[in-house]
């Protein structure tokens, strides 16, 4: 499998299929003691799926996960990618190893730790404020800078339940977008209690003194009335259209100028993948600039169709 294949397996949103993520995990690691590769790499995805939905993991679990993909990937041939899970691993939990991957996989873990990998961004949107987030095991506050290498994102209303899951790679000295798609969880509104009123003071009421007798006063004949109708209301004119405001137009143009923007650089990418001199790294290189410019074009996209239609549709 090649490093761009075994990459897209590693990196992306976790689709939410829940397991023990523990389990699963040690699961995997025997399989891959016992050599038995392809049914490790299938236990691994069911524990990446098992993170869009449980709790956050202990690091030293996560960092076992990375273990595990890095040998996968090693006994498949792909040292590159290796590399990447065990600098992963290494970062997370450095003291870590399982000893029977065998020292051959053991030396290529201890050469791929690096001392200073460099730094990066990770940004999320919308703002993760309102939720609990965790970038590799530990609860974040975001934007946050973060070490070159693979990470894994989740967010959800607790530590206990994620929402959603990302495993991603930041590059050094760049700026990773996160898109979650969330919306904040409704805050219920406090209701005030009524203040107490004070109920008056009992006022002893005097003794009942007796009144005289009624005298009782001749009926009185009421005279019948007309009833009369009040003038019709004139109904008021009925006005159609006009309610459309200027700011959908505006927003909407705005928006499409935008998403116009930042297609072109994504789209220009393409001819690097139709070049049959392009090297690895310039493939790579043209992976991750459509992946940081192709989702802002397509949620500017949204937004344009959006404001666009809301002004034709109010302009009648």
């Amino acid at each position: 499998m090649s490093s761009v294949l075994w990459l897209a397996a590693l990196i992306g949103a976790v689709r939410a299929d829940c397991g023990d993520f523990a389990t699963l995990v040690g699961q995997a690691e025997q399989a891959l003691i016992a050599g038995r590769v392809e049914p490790a790499a299938a236990t691994l995805r069911q524990a990446e799926a098992a993170l869009g939905c449980g709790p956050v993991p202990a690091r030293e679990v996560l960092a076992r996960m990375w273990l595990a993909q890095g040998t996968q990937a090693y006994l498949q041939g792909d040292e590159r990618v290796a590399r990447l899970a065990f600098a992963a691993a290494g970062r997370v939990a450095p003291d870590l190893w399982v000893a029977g991957y065998g020292k051959q996989v053991q030396a290529v873990f201890s050469g791929s730790q690096q001392a200073d990998p460099g730094l990066g961004n990770v940004r999320v949107r919308p703002d993760p404020a309102a939720w609990s987030a965790a970038l590799d095991g530990v609860k974040t506050g975001f934007p946050a800078d973060a070490a070159a290498g693979l990470h894994l994102l989740q967010v959800g209303p607790d530590a206990e339940h994620t929402a959603y899951a990302e495993i991603f790679y930041l590059p050094a000295g760049q700026t990773y977008f996160v898109l979650t798609g969330l919306t904040p969880p409704a805050t219920p509104a406090v209701v005030e209690a009524p203040a107490v009123v004070e109920a008056p003071a009992v006022v002893e009421t005097p003794a009942v003194v007796e009144t005289p007798a009624v005298v009782e006063t001749p009926a009185v004949v009421e005279t019948p009335t007309l009833p009369v109708e009040p003038p019709p209301v004139p109904r008021p004119p009925r006005v159609r259209g006009g309610h459309a405001s200027p700011v959908f137009l505006v927003v909407g143009g705005a928006a499409a100028a935008g998403a116009l923007i930042t297609a072109i650089p994504a789209l220009k990418q393409n001819a690097v993948y139709d070049d049959p001199e392009a090297t690895r790294y310039e493939v790579e290189l043209a992976y991750w600039k459509q992946r940081m410019w192709g989702p802002p074009s397509y949620a500017m996209m949204g937004v344009a169709a959006a404001g666009l239609g809301l002004y034709v549709v109010l302009s009648f």
